[in-house]
């Protein structure tokens, strides 16, 4: 049903009844709404911009199935338009992730500006228990990348996963992904950092084993560019790629990027003084291989004290 209506010399429409977008180029499910308002100067309206839909919708994103609960409208701040989607996110089979409250987004502009459609998908949370085992929680954000005739879809996000029978925290960087294109391929990383509850002592040497870090990286290298340097530039005036912001090798969601034939393992340790629980002296050590080439990355640093440690 439409219904028309002029207020303050704009007119616009208010429909009710079913909707499907056409946007982003997605499979959309048809979706049931109740007072949907466009006015002649092409805005949409919502009552608080989110409608909960009574029904439940099923939407296939770049491979990953959405359950959609909520459909949003609104502006952003640069003069886009958007449409949103909020509801369960399935990154794995068996394994649900609720999206925030932003929800993916479908933003588009029709001022003339040229600019492209694009999607975004931030703060989605992912948490799973298996009682008296294992528990982990967590966040990912989606983000979509255009390099050369390829487009990038990421989803880069930090979880804590904790082992409860071995009273064991790890926290972990974690990194899925597809390139589109036309040698279309996935990658995937991950990094972890384990914190033993207590030291393990290394022989009579006084010193202790404290924690492990283990990195793999499946497609994906340092995205080092061309004309930086790995370090920082020979007059120092310029940083290179460890010294970018944020200093060091283990950030998979801007120091890595995906490459077909790249295959990347590393491993390391942090070791302390045994008698004082490493509060002395402690140092962390991570060496990390890429492949084919190869290049080898070495990241060695000392920690003041165990709450320095992550």
């Amino acid at each position: 049903m439409v219904m028309p209506c002029i207020a303050n010399g704009i007119f616009s429409i208010h429909v009710t009844g079913d909707v499907k977008p056409l946007f982003g180029g997605l499979d959309w499910p048809t979706f049931h709404l109740d007072d949907l308002s466009i006015d002649s100067k092409g805005n949409v309206h919502l009552d608080g911009g989110w409608l909960d839909l009574k029904d439940q919708y099923s939407l296939d994103f770049l491979g990953f199935k959405i359950e959609v609960t909520k459909l949003g409208f609104g502006k952003t701040e640069e003069g886009g338009k958007w449409i949103g989607i909020s509801g369960g996110l399935k990154l794995v089979d068996g394994l649900s992730a609720g999206a925030s409250v932003e929800g993916l987004r479908i933003i588009w502009y029709d001022d003339g500006s040229g600019r492209a459609t694009r999607i975004t998908l931030n703060g989605v949370g992912v948490e799973f228990e298996v009682p008296d085992v294992l528990r982990f929680k967590g966040a990912v954000s989606y983000k979509e990348l255009t390099v050369g005739a390829d487009t990038i879809h990421r989803f880069d996000g930090d979880i804590k996963l904790e082992l409860i029978s071995l009273d064991l925290e790890i926290d972990a960087k974690v990194v899925v992904g597809s390139v589109t294109g036309p040698q279309g391929y996935t990658f995937f990383a991950i990094y972890l950092d384990v914190e033993l509850p207590a030291g393990i002592p290394l022989c009579a040497t006084g010193v202790a084993l404290y924690g492990m870090v283990g990195l793999f990286a499946l497609k994906m290298e340092p995205n080092k560019k061309a004309d930086e340097e790995w370090y920082e530039s020979q007059d120092g005036s310029t940083p290179g790629w460890y010294k970018r912001d944020p200093i060091g090798v283990t950030d998979l969601k801007t120091k890595w990027g995906p490459q077909k034939s790249s295959l990347a393992l590393g491993g390391g340790i942090t070791l302390g003084t045994l008698p004082d629980n490493g509060f002395t002296v402690s140092a962390k050590v991570l060496l990390i291989i890429v492949f084919p080439g190869p290049i080898i990355l070495i990241e060695g640093r000392p920690i003041c004290s165990k709450r320095d440690r992550s």
